[in-house]
């Protein structure tokens, strides 16, 4: 190409100067570690066959939890690129992370441990995405440095090598994972019905699917409530599929997260509940009361009162919600901040043959890390 080669010489350190490496047709001989300069009309912006991002390596700080490496393979051929994350030179502790590869709209949704090196080839003009999280939970809060280097290394005919520095605060969240407000959202497609001789039949394909909204509340000691209604910044939120009286209600069974665990939480709507399916309050024959529209009918949930001459006209039904969360091959705790699995609405008191079930997916996402319960 004719450009001119130079290699620093001088007296001492103090007083470099650029030399010519060759003159002519005269060959020239480079020992390893020599660096060469060549003459150039503008300042380049190519950083190698190599784009690492970001340039200053990978900062969680004290609050961060995710963040993201990319690599673009900027040279005329493809390259296999090496990841190795090992510990730092000053021995500072090297915390655990999780990583996922991540190609645009074709991201996976699995997160595993990163383990201590990972590859992939990358074509010309690709990019190479890996995301990165940090579980705060295996923090003990000291505020001590902690952190690790991240080595890209090509193997190729580059040799290309860098080294991005990983670091963090030992400091927990102010919201540990999974306290606050998950929002819940329930596809239910299968139902339960009864034949005319009483027996149930259970995971019939519905006619279409439901979507069905609640809300749970998570403190801090990771013990969930089912609520109808909470307050996020001054925000109320609230679902429309459980009675407006209903108070927290804590689980009857199963832990939050935990597969084969179920959670699930029972609750009651009281036959003067203003949620009760069977009140009517402005038609005369279900209001409550007797022929004199003054007199309250007597109580629905006293099996009793139903020889009487006076039927009850109310009485209580019941609920239950149950999911069943799927297995996470990484953590109980994940980036994405949601969880899935199998989900169950179950009935009872509305037919006396038995409860009736409905059933389908699930997904719940946390929404906010704080809320207060109304």
């Amino acid at each position: 190409m004719g450009a001119s080669l130079y290699y620093i010489s001088g007296p001492d350190e103090s007083s470099p100067r650029l030399r010519p490496l060759a003159k002519g047709t005269k060959p020239a001989y480079l020992n390893d570690g020599s660096v060469v300069f060549s003459t150039g009309t503008r300042v380049s912006d190519w950083s190698g066959p190599l784009y690492i991002m970001p340039r200053v390596g990978i900062d969680f700080d004290e609050e961060g939890m995710i963040d993201e490496l990319s690599i673009r393979n900027d040279g005329a051929a493809e390259k296999t690129v090496k990841v190795a994350y090992i510990d730092s030179a000053d021995g500072i502790a090297r915390p655990s992370l999780l990583y996922r590869e991540s190609y645009g709209e074709d991201a996976t949704a699995d997160w595993t441990p990163l383990p201590g090196e990972i590859s992939r080839t990358i074509a010309t003009g690709e990019t190479w995405r890996v995301a990165l999280a940090l579980d705060r939970s295996q923090f003990e809060g000291t505020g001590a440095k902690v952190g690790g280097i991240l080595k890209v290394a090509e193997e190729g005919g580059t040799k290309t090598m860098a080294w991005l520095p990983v670091s963090a605060v030992d400091a927990k969240s102010i919201a540990p994972w999974p306290q606050g407000l998950w929002a819940a959202t329930m596809t239910l497609t299968k139902v339960s019905y009864y034949r005319k001789d009483g027996d149930k039949v259970d995971e019939v394909p519905a006619g279409g699917a439901m979507p069905v909204k609640v809300l749970l509340v998570v403190d801090a000691a990771g013990s969930p409530r089912l609520v109808q209604r909470a307050v996020v910044n001054g925000t109320r939120l609230s679902s429309a599929y459980l009675p407006v009286d209903l108070g927290a209600v804590g689980p009857e069974s199963g832990e939050f997260g935990k597969p084969g665990q179920p959670l699930r939480f029972s609750y009651t709507i009281g036959a003067r509940s203003p949620s009760n399916p069977f009140r009517h309050a402005l038609h005369p024959l279900f209001d409550g009361k007797q022929m004199d529209f003054k007199t309250p009918a007597p109580d629905g949930d006293n099996i009793t009162n139903y020889v009487g001459s006076v039927k009850p006209e109310w009485f209580s039904i019941g609920g239950a919600v149950e999911f069943e969360f799927d297995e996470n091959a990484a953590t109980a705790w994940t980036p994405v901040e949601t969880l899935s699995g199998e989900a169950k609405w179950i009935y009872t008191g509305v037919r006396r043959d038995g409860p009736v079930v409905a059933q389908g997916r699930f997904t719940m996402k946390r929404v906010a890390k704080e809320a207060k319960t109304e």
